[in-house]
């Protein structure tokens, strides 16, 4: 679980020397590898064990779903003029997942988290896309806008002893 926190740091110092565009490619490459990769560790294994092993506890098998949240951090940050993009954006995007979503049903483990990640990926994209009228989106969180005492009663209860 460390690369959740390693990944956006060295992004984040990769973005001071290198352009947005490597950045990107980089990303790229590392979604589409990822199935690649992992055809090639499961070559010769038979054991359901070993498969899972072999497959689940490595970084470089199981990281799709980050390398999907790193390719929508990338549009939201240098491209955010596709966040205006029209309604048929939504309709491909919702294709997708639906697609995605049923491609997992029958994907071989060397898909299996490509289809994952690119099912809750285009879900993630279109929910930041559509204005939600109970949700208050800011540039760091989202949190209920119509609950504001809520909130605003279970954040400072949290810091309470």
């Amino acid at each position: 679980e460390q690369f959740y926190l390693l990944i956006p740091i060295l992004l984040m110092v990769a973005a001071k020397f290198v352009s947005p565009r490597p950045l990107l490619g980089l990303v790229l490459v590392w979604l589409v590898a990822l199935p690649l990769i992992r055809h090639f560790v499961l070559l010769g294994l038979s054991n359901p064990e070993e498969i899972h092993t072999a497959v689940y506890y490595p970084f470089h098998t199981h990281s799709d779903g980050l390398a999907m949240g790193l390719l929508i951090s990338w549009i939201m940050t240098w491209k955010p003029e596709i966040m205006r993009c029209g309604r048929w954006l939504n309709v491909v995007l919702a294709l997708v997942s639906i697609g995605a979503f049923s491609f997992w049903y029958f994907a071989s483990l060397t898909f299996l988290y490509f289809a994952v990640a690119i099912a809750y990926g285009a879900l993630a994209f279109l929910l930041l896309r559509v204005p939600l009228p109970f949700l208050f989106r800011s540039r760091f969180s989202i949190s209920f806008h119509d609950y504001p005492m809520a909130f605003t009663y279970f954040t400072r209860a949290s810091f309470r002893e």
